[in-house]
């Protein structure tokens, strides 16, 4: 297998949807919520758990869809920003009918903001490390887009969304306060020792039996920068249009070996897509998901540095030669990394410039459908 398309495998997976059959009725279940009571008895809790569960899988899109999205990728190094990155785009799903089942989200960038990486950022990270044997060395690790959707995808899956009995619940008596509001906090933590291991919090709807937020203390999640497996922490919004739920904003923390690494996404309403594309599109925006041509700096139009707040100081720690627009300019029309052997040759991958001009058509597709 292409080990682009097997990185992909590793790092990518439906980000929206989680049933098949997610337009079926159901009855809801009865939850016994007392609006006068003070506290919810561990039956109660159960059974609000699994009508959450319950409402949740049947909100969620299984059509494919388009949404437009943001996303970024930041990092500090031992208190130095290290590594900055932004851009814009189309999530792209392709439902339950995608050639490989769980790789149904692509996200397909038009604008990406890419800075230098600093010495200290490609000191720490494992995926610079190269697997052909005919290179020796990568110019950057993979975007981080693809662990972001297999993250919640996991959750989603093995999480207290879709196995509530796998769960334990536990609410603060001091916050369910149900005469001032129907929002209650609401603990969990994995009780099986099979599968993923997850505890958070999620911010439930009491009256509705829907979830709005949810924070991951614990959360497995597969780096692509540091190429292992780890325990992150995460935010994730969940939004309702027309009775229909959706993420629309999501973002994954790593600290490790003195790095602190944040990558974060936000999604517009999602349109049901109707138009047909072939297997051969498929397969090539998901190499262009995992290694994306960063097209000539153009402007974010629909979402302005969204999570940026601290841009002055990482305009002060990347500075250092060189401006971050000028950054951004000679990191442009290129691919995102390409391979470098013993002699420092770069070989672009993917089959060279004919398959990053054929992922441009597959992007202009998209784009034409969302005009």
């Amino acid at each position: 297998m292409n080990y682009f398309i097997l990185s992909a495998l590793i790092g990518s997976a439906l980000f929206f949807g989680a049933n098949p059959n997610s337009h079926a009725i159901t009855n809801p279940i009865e939850t016994e919520v007392e609006t006068n009571s003070d506290e919810l008895s561990d039956r109660q809790l159960n059974r609000l758990m699994r009508s959450v569960s319950d409402n949740y899988e049947n909100d969620t899109l299984s059509e494919p869809f388009v949404a437009r999205a943001y996303y970024m990728e930041k990092a500090r190094c031992e208190e130095s920003w290290c590594m900055f990155t932004e851009g814009e785009g189309y999530l792209r799903s392709f439902g339950y009918d995608a050639p490989v089942e769980v790789q149904n989200a692509i996200f397909v960038p038009s604008v990406i903001y890419k800075s230098d990486r600093t010495e200290a950022w490609k000191e720490n990270m494992d995926g610079y490390r190269n697997t052909f044997p005919k290179y020796d060395y990568f110019s950057d690790t993979q975007t981080g887009f693809p662990s972001l959707t297999s993250c919640f995808r996991f959750f989603e899956l093995n999480g207290p969304l879709m196995q509530p009995r796998r769960h334990s619940f536990s609410v603060s008596s001091s916050e369910y306060q149900p005469e001032e509001s129907s929002m209650l906090s609401i603990d969990f933590i994995t009780d099986s020792s099979r599968g993923p291991s997850y505890e958070g919090r999620m911010l439930v709807d009491v009256e509705s039996e829907r979830v709005h937020h949810i924070s991951l203390s614990k959360v497995p999640f597969h780096s692509v920068n540091f190429f292992r497996w780890l325990n992150a922490q995460s935010e994730i919004s969940i939004s309702y249009v027309n009775e229909r739920a959706f993420v629309s904003e999501m973002s994954v923390m790593i600290d490790r070996r003195g790095v602190d690494y944040t990558i974060s996404t936000r999604f517009s309403e999602p349109v049901l897509y109707t138009e047909e594309f072939t297997e051969s599109e498929y397969f090539l925006i998901q190499a262009q998901m995992v290694n994306p041509w960063i097209s000539e700096v153009g402007s974010l139009d629909h979402f302005e540095s969204y999570f940026i707040n601290d841009m002055t100081q990482i305009r002060s720690d990347l500075e250092f030669e060189k401006t971050l627009e000028q950054q951004f300019v000679d990191n442009s029309n290129q691919p995102w990394r390409y391979n470098l052997d013993s002699a420092g040759e770069v070989h672009l991958g993917h089959g060279g410039e004919p398959t990053f001009e054929n992922a441009r058509k597959v992007y202009k597709k998209l784009s034409s459908f969302m005009e």
